[in-house]
């Protein structure tokens, strides 16, 4: 015998789903993750993995060198690992004791979206050439660095064709 309550129709979920009104703060929301996601660098060695697999300020970080405060290289993306190879490490119980577990910033395309100059001798000032507006600092043989984003939060899509 049939259940009455049982369902003869096949249902659709996606007529189920509740589409959100998308709103101005929704768009800045994602504007400002994406910003966050694609600039915020932090120099090798400032921050560490601890074994409970988060990442946290490294009190033995000291600062880069004059040598090496100019040189992309040395810095990298403070955001979810997305480079396959290292999200591999990170899984490993061994990551904890490698410095450059992050994202590398210097693996970023197109070539050229960042800019790096010194001012002052010792302080490094990294610009994104495709996010216009967000900057960056290091200063050598100091554990001073930071970042920060005040543009028109439009991205410059055509970078690559420059």
């Amino acid at each position: 015998m049939r259940d009455e309550l049982e369902s003869t129709e096949e249902e659709d979920p996606a007529a189920m789903l509740e589409i959100p009104d998308l709103t101005e703060l929704l768009r800045l929301a994602f504007h400002v993750a994406a910003i966050d996601n694609d600039c915020c660098l932090v120099p090798h060695g400032a921050m560490k993995l601890t074994t409970a697999h988060e990442i946290e300020r490294d009190e033995k970080y000291k600062g880069l060198s004059r040598a090496e405060v100019d040189n992309l290289e040395n810095y990298s993306h403070f955001r979810v690992v997305q480079n396959k190879d290292k999200r591999e490490l990170l899984e490993q119980d061994e990551a904890i004791f490698r410095a450059n577990f992050l994202d590398d910033v210097s693996a970023d395309r197109p070539k050229g979206c960042w800019s790096i100059q010194v001012v002052d001798m010792r302080t490094a000032l990294i610009r994104n050439n495709v996010w216009r507006g967000f900057s960056a600092f290091a200063t050598a043989d100091s554990t001073r660095y930071g970042c920060c984003y005040v543009g028109n939060g439009l991205k410059n899509t055509s970078f690559s064709f420059m």
